[in-house]
């Protein structure tokens, strides 16, 4: 109550100020003001753009769909490669189908959006684009500088932790925070 009767008094003997302090005044205002949006970030973090998989989702510039994930695509890569080793016990390959649209103004280039699997376990691994070798199939995802507008898609290779789960992170240039996809 106290703190109150005072906060009034100091508001009143403010306004009550000559001319000049008044025109100081909205400054410190501002200045006030200005504190308040910077504690708001925290709501935008839990706001983080999120999809699942069959789902579009924004990243800077970029609206990326993970298609598909197959995470047990060991079989269909050691025939596809004639020469891959096959995994060493308790990892395996894993193969992404993604979709990368560009809509910034100049051009964008693939290979600076970044998609990570971010398993539970915390190994977390990165796609191998341009894996000619040994992503089966002619749908391989390769570097390539878009247009505005202009869209790629293709077959990633992962290799992962045997028997996990987990999400992606996508961070593509221009993104203020990560993009997230679940299965």
């Amino acid at each position: 109550m106290k703190k109150l009767i005072i906060a009034t008094a100091a508001a009143l003997l403010l306004l009550t100020g000559c001319a000049s302090q008044a025109e100081e005044k909205p400054a410190e205002t501002s200045k006030q003001e200005q504190a308040e949006p910077a504690e708001q970030p925290a709501a935008t973090e839990e706001a983080a753009p999120t999809a699942k998989i069959g789902e579009p989702v924004t990243s800077g510039d970029w609206e990326i769909t993970i298609n598909s994930w197959t995470a047990d695509a060991d079989a269909a890569v050691l025939e596809a490669s004639g020469g891959v080793d096959v995994p060493e016990e308790g990892k395996q390959f894993a193969l992404m189908n993604v979709t990368m649209k560009y809509n910034g103004t100049e051009t964008g280039d693939t290979s600076l959006v970044g998609i990570t699997y971010m398993p539970e376990g915390g190994n977390t691994a990165s796609g191998l684009w341009e894996a000619f070798g040994t992503t089966p199939g002619e749908n391989k995802l390769t570097y390539e500088t878009l247009v505005p507008g202009g869209e790629l898609t293709g077959d990633a290779l992962y290799l992962i932790d045997a028997d996990t789960t987990g999400e992606f992170w996508i961070v593509a240039p221009g993104a203020t925070e990560t993009a997230i996809v679940t299965p």
